[in-house]
């Protein structure tokens, strides 16, 4: 899927401003389309480098968000502590992004 599809589809997911467990399905399944396809064509960096070493880190990762969100929903944290853990989320996001304009110029 092209970056501009991606948007696209995330732009119609996040239309109503919900985002329901069948929409993370959708996007999961488009990532994985698009790692598979991917991670095969490029050999060594690919599926058994650091681009597939890579892509299994987001998946472990993504599922720890969830888990710990999950936690955080039910009770398991308050008020202040809620607040960090988002703040500490958004950081870890902010720095993806900072990783990825620094280091992807061409």
């Amino acid at each position: 899927m092209e970056r501009s599809e991606f948007k696209k589809l995330l732009k119609d997911i996040y239309a109503d401003n919900i985002v329901t467990p069948a929409e993370i399905e959708t996007l999961q399944m488009a990532v994985d389309i698009q790692e598979e396809s991917l991670l095969g064509k490029l050999g060594r960096l690919g599926k058994h480098g650091t681009l597939g070493a890579l892509a299994a880190s987001f998946q472990v990762v993504v599922q720890l968000l969830q888990q710990t969100l999950l936690e955080v929903r039910k009770g398991k944290l308050k008020g202040k502590e809620k607040k960090q853990v988002a703040d500490f989320v958004r950081a870890n996001l902010d720095l993806f992004s900072a990783n990825l304009k620094a280091f992807s110029r061409h």
